[in-house]
């Protein structure tokens, strides 16, 4: 949910993407609980942007996933990073989307989630639109 804190304009194509259905877009528990640590101490006008967010654009909040999957990643990745890919890999999502780019864009994170195709919200939309 970086789009709260750090407004960029491939986050917004991709938050129009599914708010007019042409993308479903999922989001976990994890990383709403992160978002919600992460503004607690700002104003509440930020804190009902999230509620919107998540109504407005249709985000779809994905199962906690099997704690065994969890852990098994904490033990390959930082395992504050690891429900969140642990989440990804057991949705329906085909991409991670993520401005994190110093622990999920890395080739060895890549490689423990081969089932997803993990990219930035820049690489997403220029991939999306010459599709």
């Amino acid at each position: 949910m970086t789009v709260l804190f750090r407004p960029s304009p491939h986050c917004a194509v991709i938050l129009a993407l599914c708010k007019r259905g042409r993308i479903t877009g999922y989001i976990s528990h994890t990383v709403i609980r992160e978002t919600k640590k992460n503004i607690a101490s700002t104003d509440q006008d930020v804190k009902n942007r999230l509620n919107v967010y998540l109504l407005q654009h249709k985000l779809i909040v994905t199962p906690e996933p099997p704690a065994l999957a969890v852990v098994a990643l904490g033990t390959r990745m930082l395992e504050k990073d690891a429900p969140i890919l642990a989440a990804a890999m057991h949705s329906p999502a085909q991409y991670l989307v993520t401005l994190d780019y110093r622990d999920f864009l890395r080739p060895e994170t890549r490689d423990l989630a081969s089932s997803l195709t993990i990219l930035s919200p820049g690489d997403f939309v220029r991939d999306f639109v010459s599709a």
